[in-house]
């Protein structure tokens, strides 16, 4: 080909170098920039049209990354490597910018590369337990770090091992440098070796205003969109710095906790006459033990006489109310019975007699969670009455109104 070339531009330009060197340049120019124009536009064309048939979608993750589009810009650099004896004067300069292109798009067509794969690793279930980004991350910016180095030596005309055994020298004001990046780096390295966060898990972190979603983990940032669809970048290292709470245990445990107390007015708490407990013993829920405690009280009493009643057992509306709570619990199909399960009275205060109930609902999503939590409520809060209890609440002013009507 040179010595075709050679003879061909001879037989135009017989005398005259500087035409000759003008013809040479416009045949290179014609030829490396047309094999450019053809291969980005019709061999891309070309491509997209092969993988859209294809049913491989790693390729289709290669097209989106740029993968192609480097690997194709190298092919016109080989042209111009195959061309460039037409120049023996330059062809030191142009051989070093040929390599200087191969190092460039292969840094680019490798870190596109490794791109697409994890744009691939994201498609299968597994990425949400062990997401591989800040990996892909560390691996990319280690490639980068090569090209840049190879890029560097080649353009000084000096060997790579030099260009290292320099950095090292400046290693101290690297690291001051790249401060966050390696603080990122054993983050993420914690996070993903220890599984302590994932994509998908309900975090809280108050010193940032995080309470949502993990969407999304990198190695210099997590982003997380709170409950109000706002969106939040913490740097990776914070997670292994301050402390936040992951709801992920919840989740996985089956079950979600519901901790409330009733205050119960201390001046409705008495012990129950035969009338309430007649009442009561009417309903399903506490007909069995009204009738198996009674035996229990009786058998007991018997021991002391009518007179000494304050040794004497009774059924109290507290006590018949918490075993209420009880059954009634029990009897809910939403509730799970696998875990702590407990009706319990707390420290009196000034505000009355707290029933605490602590249990936990089958359904861990948080509407329907919300919703079981409040149709037990409603049910319990409208039958405390009877019980002849009260709920224990501050005065309001139609309070202080009904007093005044009654002074009046």
């Amino acid at each position: 080909m040179k010595k075709w070339m050679i003879d061909f531009l001879a037989a135009i330009f017989p005398n005259d170098p500087v035409l000759h060197y003008i013809g040479v340049g416009m045949i290179l120019f014609f030829s490396v920039g047309f094999s450019y124009w053809i291969l980005n536009w019709f061999g891309l064309q070309i491509i997209e049209k092969v993988i859209s048939r294809s049913k491989n979608r790693f390729d289709d993750a290669l097209l989106k990354r740029g993968f192609f589009k480097a690997i194709i810009n190298i092919l016109p650099l080989t042209i111009l490597h195959m061309t460039s004896n037409l120049f023996p004067e330059y062809k030191t300069p142009i051989q070093k910018t040929i390599e200087l292109g191969y190092y460039v798009f292969g840094t680019w067509g490798v870190h596109s590369a490794l791109s697409a794969g994890n744009d691939i690793y994201l498609t299968y279930p597994v990425s949400r337990d062990r997401p591989i980004k800040g990996y892909i991350q560390i691996v990319q910016i280690i490639i980068l770090i090569i090209g840049v180095i190879l890029i560097v030596s080649h353009l000084m005309g000096k060997s790579p091992f030099v260009l290292i055994s320099a950095l090292g020298a400046i290693a101290a004001v690297l690291m001051l440098v790249f401060k966050d990046t390696i603080l990122s780096l054993v983050a993420s390295v914690k996070i993903y070796g220890e599984g302590t966060l994932k994509v998908g898990d309900w975090i809280e972190m108050p010193k940032f205003e995080v309470d949502g979603d993990v969407i999304d983990i990198s190695l210099y940032t997590v982003r997380i969109q709170n409950w109000d669809k706002t969106i939040v970048s913490v740097p990776t290292f914070r997670f292994s710095e301050e402390s936040f709470k992951n709801w992920r245990g919840m989740k996985e445990s089956g079950g979600r906790r519901i901790k409330r107390s009733l205050l119960i007015d201390m001046n409705s708490i008495r012990i129950a006459d035969q009338e309430l407990l007649t009442k009561l013993k009417l309903d399903p829920l506490l007909k069995t033990y009204i009738t198996e405690k009674q035996k229990e009280i009786d058998e007991f009493n018997n021991n002391f006489s009518e007179s000494n009643s304050l040794s004497r057992r009774n059924f109290t509306n507290i006590g018949l109310f918490r075993k209420f709570l009880e059954n009634f619990l029990i009897a809910n199909q939403e509730i799970n019975k696998n875990m702590t399960f407990l009706i319990r009275q707390l420290e009196p205060t000034e505000r009355g007699l707290p029933i605490q109930i602590y249990i936990f609902t089958s359904n861990t999503n948080w509407v329907p969670h919300e919703g079981i939590q409040s149709d037990i409520f409603d049910s319990i809060i409208s039958k405390i009455s009877l019980f002849d209890l009260r709920i224990f609440q501050l005065p309001s002013g139609l309070d202080f109104q009904r007093i005044n009507s009654l002074k009046g």
